[in-house]
């Protein structure tokens, strides 16, 4: 099971590298068609679902529609769901041959939850309204049911939803901390391979200590383990992502900062929980892992090591701010890998005049950079074996942290990573040893059509199945064909691209 932070779905597959990319079909939607907020969301080789929502609506109601795509790009079907148009989605789960979705409204309480088959394009929903001012942050799915992790003036909650019973159970959670307020939660996952969810939480213990808990909840919401993270003096536990190893055993990695700001990350912790505790844990900054900066030009690295050096003789420590998003870690010979996407926020400055002539300016998020992707092999003891890296400087910003790359682990001792930067698919292969086997960039035909000229073209791409991915997104065209084929189109396209 997924939850949609992804962009390129992680799974185990065996990729062909070497060979281009090639565009095998491409279908356009043109945007006249009253419907709006088009996202595709692939469904292995069952096809994709492209949801979207209706551009005018009847007042107070709000129409979605699924469609059905095959892999052959073909139309199958479409199916229609109404909702009241106040409320918004909250990201979506897929699992098997079913999408999850959750449709909340914040200051009602109210929410719809839905699950799509796309075998036999059945759509099941309930409807519901959490506790009276209960906020709901976030939610996943494990086995069908829903799990909403909620907050009530401090006081914690997981509202469980069964779709199929058309119940719902709400279930308090003690954290047993001195300030339940500042409670914040930074990552809620559904462990693969078990019947278990995770929470990251981070909490002040006094008006100046932060503490940061990995919690542990059976299908109950029950909570089974607690695991203080934050004992080390001077780091922070800035998020925990877990891979269950054993019957009562898992592997916990994740940022932390040096100091007490969640705002950066300064490093890469691995910890090693056997027997219900914390055996090992080991913290690792940034700037001194071997490879983290591998990525950039030598003149770069150069300048890297300069200022490290400098830093180094007025006895300072040099600090590297940045964030990864780590995926569940694997197993390689007697040792572990861990992938992780390298990104850091940024900001642009907005300005404004009233109506009186004042001119004012103030700083919004403008998206996460994505440097680079960075690897790391481990032992038993959490002690990096090597560490590699490979640059993934991408053109799209996304406003949430998403993971792009795909991993397969081949059988003839190679990991393969895949992912997608605008025209073009990036591959690289690297040993068990960190070596680099092969690295490969293949470009993509834009339009399929060597008449079309692309004016814009906002694009994102998707793993989908076998070695196929999904190319979708908007162009601006303006074409050079025939008279009657002169002029500016606007479309959602969908291409299917082989590597």
């Amino acid at each position: 099971m997924k939850k949609s932070f992804l962009i390129l779905f992680v799974s185990l597959l065996n990729f062909c590298f070497g060979q281009h990319a090639t565009t095998e079909k491409r279908i356009e939607i043109e945007f006249a068609d009253n419907y709006l907020e088009e996202r595709v969301i692939p469904m292995g080789k069952n096809g994709f679902v492209l949801h979207s929502r209706q551009k005018q609506m009847p007042k107070g109601k709000k129409t979605l529609k699924y469609t059905k795509y095959n892999s052959d790009l073909e139309l199958i079907g479409e199916k229609e769901l109404v909702v009241t148009s106040n409320m918004s989605s909250k990201d979506y789960v897929v699992d098997n041959n079913f999408l999850y979705m959750a449709y909340t409204h914040t200051p009602s309480g109210n929410f719809t939850v839905t699950r799509y088959d796309i075998v036999t394009e059945e759509i099941k929903e309930f409807s519901g309204k959490s506790e009276k001012g209960a906020r709901i942050v976030d939610f996943n799915v494990l086995n069908g049911v829903y799990y909403f992790f909620c907050n009530k003036k401090g006081q914690h909650s997981m509202m469980i939803v069964d779709l199929d019973k058309q119940e719902i159970t709400n279930k308090p959670l003690n954290f047993e901390v001195k300030f339940p307020k500042t409670v914040s939660l930074s990552n809620f996952q559904v462990m693969e391979n078990s019947n278990e969810l995770t929470l990251s939480i981070d909490f002040r213990e006094s008006t100046k200590d932060i503490k940061s808990y990995f919690v542990i909840l059976n299908d109950k919401a029950e909570i089974t383990t607690f695991y203080d993270l934050s004992e080390t003096e001077g780091k922070y536990i800035v998020n925990s992502t877990a891979t269950k190893i054993g019957e009562n055993d898992y592997i916990v990695t994740g940022n932390f900062s040096l100091g007490r700001s969640a705002t950066m990350s300064h490093g890469l912790y691995i910890a090693i929980i056997k027997g219900g505790k914390i055996d090992k844990i080991n913290f690792y900054n940034f700037a001194d892992l071997k490879n983290f900066f591998s990525y950039k030009s030598e003149k770069e690295q150069e300048k890297i090591e300069k200022k490290k050096d400098k830093a180094e003789a007025k006895g300072k420590d040099f600090i590297v701010s940045q964030f990864l998003a780590t995926h569940n870690v694997s197993k390689i010979e007697n040792d572990y890998f861990l992938l992780a996407e390298a990104y850091y926020p940024t900001y642009r400055t907005v300005t404004t005049t009233n109506s009186n002539g004042s001119v004012s300016t103030r700083e919004v998020f403008d998206g996460f950079q994505y440097t680079h992707a960075f690897m790391v092999r481990f032992d038993k003891d959490a002690n990096i074996v090597w560490d590699q890296s490979v640059k993934m400087y991408l053109f799209y910003k996304p406003m949430t942290v998403k993971r792009f790359v795909n991993v397969s682990k081949t059988e003839k001792g190679n990991i393969s990573l895949v992912f997608a930067d605008a025209k073009v698919i990036k591959s690289k292969i690297i040993d068990f040893n960190g070596n680099t086997v092969s690295e490969v960039n293949s470009e993509m035909i834009e339009t399929g059509d060597e008449d079309d000229k692309t004016v814009r073209s906002i694009s994102n791409i998707d793993f989908w199945y076998d070695t196929f991915f999904l190319n979708y997104g908007s162009q601006k065209i303006k074409n050079k064909g025939d008279d009657d084929q002169k002029g500016k189109r606007f479309v959602f396209f969908v291409s299917k691209v082989k590597l």
